[in-house]
């Protein structure tokens, strides 16, 4: 019988795409502009992960962006952000 690494790691599922220093940055993005936002600057702008690299373009689904926020301890709020309303003038 074949040993296999996956059946002995005691790990269910496809393991974690972005991991490391990608992760790192991905989180960044998350705290700063939030998870639709986040998403939308994230495939146009992108990140740089290493200094003297290009920035890289990444298109991630908002689950996984939660997942990453989660495992990384961020806060989320639901819904729109809250703005404020236009004040009545007196006439």
């Amino acid at each position: 019988m074949a040993t296999n690494d996956t059946a002995t790691s005691n790990k269910v599922g496809r393991p974690p795409v972005y991991t490391g220093a990608i992760e790192k940055a991905i989180v960044r993005v998350i705290k700063t502009h939030g998870l639709m936002r986040g998403q939308k600057y994230l495939a146009e702008t992108g990140v740089q992960v290493k200094p003297g690299k290009g920035r890289q373009t990444i298109k991630v689904s908002l689950p996984t962006l939660g997942k990453l926020a989660e495992r990384n301890g961020i806060k989320l709020n639901r819904g729109r952000p809250k703005t404020k309303k236009p004040t009545k003038k007196a006439a």
